[in-house]
């Protein structure tokens, strides 16, 4: 059983030793459920949104005691990993776990690094490039994994959370760098904030 499979099961566990649930498996209540056991990484947000892209469909009207029983019985593979996050799944998973505990200046830093002309460009390109599942679910689970620092005012977070978004994409498509088809400027100003501020997004950066 792999760790977000397991993070099922404890949030089964976790569910059932409160109060009824008054809904059924709902994305909004398993993400508060799966995050109530993550140890704040984002594996709940992880885990919520490969429910969202891959999960078995259930039967019938959703009760509480068809959400336990999906959090008992469901499985999260591999498989279901790679389909949401694709071939690069383990450096985009990496990389939420980081994004998900970001400090004041972090935050800070990212949003001045953050050239919004530049990126939404290069980001228009990268659109066109990076397989569309992959994109939306690395921006969904960036969203949710990340917690605004206290202290931190909207408009910088919204910066930092738009340049943490716009590095894990790119990230999650440097293969097509090495193909040719993902130009590796726009991949340089996708990532530059999360590399000026948080180090490197894959490992093949430091050739890039």
């Amino acid at each position: 059983m792999n760790t977000l499979t397991s993070l099922l099961r404890q949030a089964a566990d976790y569910a059932s030793s409160q109060p009824p649930l008054t809904s059924g498996p709902d994305m909004s209540r398993f993400e508060s459920l799966l995050t109530a056991c993550d140890s704040h990484n984002g594996d709940g947000a992880i885990a919520c949104t490969i429910l969202a892209t891959t999960g078995p469909a259930l039967d019938g009207e959703p009760t509480p005691e068809s959400t336990l029983r999906f959090l008992r019985t469901a499985t999260i593979s591999d498989a279901d990993i790679s389909t949401t996050f694709g071939p690069a799944h383990d450096v985009v998973t990496r990389l939420i776990h980081q994004a998900s505990n970001l400090t004041i200046g972090e935050a800070v830093a990212l949003s001045a690094a953050f050239v919004a002309d530049e990126m939404a460009s290069a980001r228009g390109r990268a659109w066109a490039k990076i397989d569309r599942v992959v994109w939306r679910s690395v921006r969904r689970t960036v969203r949710n994994a990340a917690e605004k620092p206290e202290g931190v005012d909207q408009q910088t977070w919204h910066n930092a959370r738009e340049a943490m978004s716009d590095g894990i994409c790119a990230a999650a498509g440097r293969d097509l760098v090495d193909q040719g088809v993902f130009s590796p400027q726009d991949y340089r100003t996708m990532t530059d904030p999360w590399r000026t501020v948080l180090g490197l997004t894959h490992l093949d950066d430091v050739a890039a």
